[in-house]
């Protein structure tokens, strides 16, 4: 049974990301990031984040052995495979001044896994089943490699494995009941976090100076990402004036933003869209061009779609446009497939073959090349067609294609939502 922990002080609290692809850049630590946000909320906040490589050994060691004497909890994640370069468990070992051990009811357990989705177990997957003498192992429910929980001088280390789910999985389940019973006098400080989209982050700020000047019981905080931009509000203390202020600064920030809040905490757009569109009871098809079926998945991937999602058509070439989706050829030789014409055609036609309430049509140039002086990369047009009118949205997006991409399908979502809260 775990016994807490006396806190005389802030915990320190420490992640390190283990894997030679993250050092390289080949892909991002999503892991840091969820984990440092679920230890917010049982009140233990990160301290730092350290990326490090799988080999050479030597300098895994180190970075391990100096944030374990820094920390009070030291998170690691990646690194427990059972390939030559998942050397994780042995660093762990090797930094603590401790024996690897064999454990042969993990290796059972391992093996009871393969044999659950009837896969045969390589030999090489035993390497698993070493603990660190005097560590327990965290249960995977979704993987063949277990985690490690072990406590070093009164310090606590927890190590996981470096697959997004199944890191995800076992926080939940093992390490953070865990936590709170390690660390049962820390405390989540309330906060809220409004979303904004349609005003730059500087916009954002501007209109809420005199706020932060005065609110001297909250810490405020604008996160701007891909059109969105999120104001936090975080009380300094959990005390009930605390508290009240940050409801007051709340209702006050409301009452400034107006429509430009769109949702809290972690509703998104597409979410939020969802669900004006189920309240109303009102359908939508979407007939998109430059987006390549982004906007298409992002009604698809909320649970229930179907409700109120019925098409989706993705018209990419102009031979599509004229014979799926029936964009006049005449309009597309006059103005373009890149034109408030073809957009509006776009978003009537789909309407109309998906016998929808609403329409959605896209159309423009991602880029990095197909632009000119008159149609610039990032021009794109938007259109939503009601039962009594087609509207109409001319943006030019600066940035990447992908993030050009991502701005307009946010920007086709909260032309929608403008609609519905009409």
């Amino acid at each position: 049974m775990a016994v807490a922990l006396r806190q005389k002080r802030t915990p320190i609290v420490e992640l390190v990301s283990i894997g030679t692809e993250l050092v390289q850049g080949e892909r991002g630590d999503d892991n840091s990031p969820y984990l440092a946000k679920e230890l917010a909320g049982v009140g233990l906040v990160c301290h730092r984040f350290t990326v490090v490589a799988d080999l050479p050994l030597t300098p895994l060691v180190r970075a391990i052995r100096e944030a374990s004497q820094r920390s009070d909890l030291l998170i690691l994640s990646g690194g427990l495979g059972p390939t030559d370069d998942d050397l994780t468990r042995e660093a762990v070992a090797k930094a603590l001044g401790r024996k690897l051990l064999f454990s042969p009811s993990l290796l059972e357990g391992i093996r009871k896994n393969f044999r659950r989705r009837g896969v045969f177990m390589p030999s090489i997957n035993a390497r698993q089943a070493y603990l660190p003498k005097r560590a327990r192992a965290i249960p995977n429910p979704l993987g063949s490699a277990p985690g490690i929980l072990l406590e070093h001088r009164k310090k606590i280390l927890v190590v996981l494995p470096g697959v997004p789910k199944e890191l995800r999985a076992m926080f939940q389940q093992t390490v953070r009941p865990y936590l709170k019973k390690r660390f049962p006098r820390a405390t989540s400080l309330p906060s809220i976090r409004l979303r904004t989209t349609g005003l730059p982050e500087s916009h954002v700020n501007a209109r809420l100076e005199d706020l932060i000047q005065k609110e001297n019981q909250l810490t405020f905080g604008f996160y701007a990402h891909g059109g969105i931009v999120d104001i936090k509000l975080m009380a300094q203390s959990s005390g009930k004036e605390a508290k009240e202020s940050l409801r007051r600064t709340e209702r006050e920030i409301r009452r400034r933003f107006g429509p430009f809040i769109f949702g809290k905490e972690s509703d998104t757009l597409e979410s939020v869209v969802f669900s004006l569109l189920k309240k109303r009871k009102k359908t939508i098809s979407v007939g998109e061009s430059c987006t390549g079926g982004a906007l298409s998945t992002a009604f698809t991937r909320i649970p229930g779609s179907s409700d109120v999602f019925r098409m989706g058509v993705v018209a990419y070439g102009n031979d599509t446009k004229i014979s799926v989706v029936r964009v006049p050829e005449a309009l597309i030789r006059r103005h373009g497939a890149v034109s408030e014409p073809v957009a509006k055609s776009l978003a009537e036609q789909a309407r109309r073959a998906g016998k929808t309430d609403f329409g959605l049509g896209v159309t423009g140039i991602l880029g990095p090349a197909g632009g000119s002086r008159k149609k610039p990369v990032g021009l794109v047009h938007i259109a939503l067609a009601t039962p009594k009118k087609t509207h109409h949205q001319k943006c030019l997006f600066a940035g990447d294609r992908e993030t050009i991409r991502v701005r307009v399908v946010r920007a086709a979502l909260e032309m929608t939502r403008r609609a519905l809260l009409r």
